[in-house]
């Protein structure tokens, strides 16, 4: 139930096969088991793109029962059936979306960016359906408000506070109706996130610089100048074309002022200029996001104590 950052793969500790919990999902698919390599390395050799999404599909279909099941459980709660058993669940998810998410944002293609089109507003609906949860809270603030006579560890303390704080920041003291809206708010950001993703990207793409003189490039190595050669000839630029994106760079390592002048606007304008504009974008996504922190409380600071 750990955030994962995507650019990191995150490796899930789980020894486990995944619950076969639909008829795309069977031990054909590079994530239904933890993988057999050394740290259980994501076998990238196996995976294709067509398995990203039933495995993130089934996997938010058994952590969702998993973590019902812990809601759900008639014995009073404690550290074992209620903190623990959350860490040790979705674990399939958690392997999938470490991958995905790390192969969309070094490598991706426009099969993976309709697969995360279509799952991050159920990811986060997703997200919302556990944290927002009434029962499963109730169990884990009750470990909270009892944890000093727990005499747990130090370790298992933190998490208790952890999931604690993860749970009130994430909305879960909101009444029903702040709820309702917290959740809509959550689906529509990371819809937006993923669209100004996508534009980013595309607008990318689209700032061009060509040329056809060496001496224009002055500046880059030659294994730059092979590869801007290589992205020409993959946008189907005629021979001696050269091409780059990376206009980042321009200011310091392009060797003439002519280069440079006309390196920069082919970068910056497709950003902030239709048809591949992101501002329209970022200004919804900002909104979106800005109303949900609102009616969250802030994240406690890490250097206070928990009250």
């Amino acid at each position: 139930m750990t955030t994962l950052l995507a650019a990191a793969v995150v490796i899930a500790l789980c020894t486990l096969p995944a619950l076969a919990l639909g008829a795309d999902l069977g031990p054909g698919n590079p994530f239904f088991a933890p993988s057999s390599l050394p740290f259980q390395a994501p076998p990238f050799d196996k995976i294709k793109d067509e398995d990203y999404q039933p495995a993130i599909e089934a996997g938010m279909a058994e952590e969702r029962k998993e973590v019902q099941a812990i809601a759900d459980n008639p014995a009073p709660p404690t550290f074992e059936n209620t903190i623990d058993a959350m860490e040790k669940s979705g674990q399939l998810l958690r392997r999938v979306r470490a991958v995905f998410f790390a192969v969309v944002g070094a490598n991706t293609n426009p099969a993976l960016q309709k697969v995360r089109a279509i799952e991050a507003p159920k990811l986060a609906a997703h997200q919302d359906a556990i944290y927002l949860d009434a029962k499963l809270f109730q169990r884990v603030a009750t470990i909270y408000k009892e944890r000093a006579a727990l005499k747990l560890d130090p370790e298992s303390l933190r998490l208790v506070e952890w999931y604690y704080k993860d749970f009130v920041h994430a909305g879960a003291n909101l009444s029903d109706s702040d709820k309702i809206e917290l959740k809509k708010l959550n689906e529509e950001s990371a819809t937006l996130s993923n669209a100004f993703s996508t534009k980013l990207l595309d607008a990318t793409k689209a700032a061009a610089y060509m040329t056809t003189d060496k001496e224009a490039l002055a500046g880059l190595s030659n294994a730059q100048i092979s590869a801007a050669a290589e992205a020409a000839k993959s946008r189907g630029e005629s021979p001696g074309r050269s091409w780059t994106s990376d206009a980042s760079r321009a200011p310091t390592v392009a060797g003439s002022k002519s280069t440079r002048s006309a390196w920069y606007p082919t970068w910056i304008w497709p950003r902030s200029r239709r048809p591949n504009s992101c501002a329209g974008c970022a200004v919804s996504m900002c909104t979106a996001f800005s109303t949900g922190t609102s009616l969250r409380p802030r994240r406690q600071s890490p250097r206070k104590a928990v009250g």
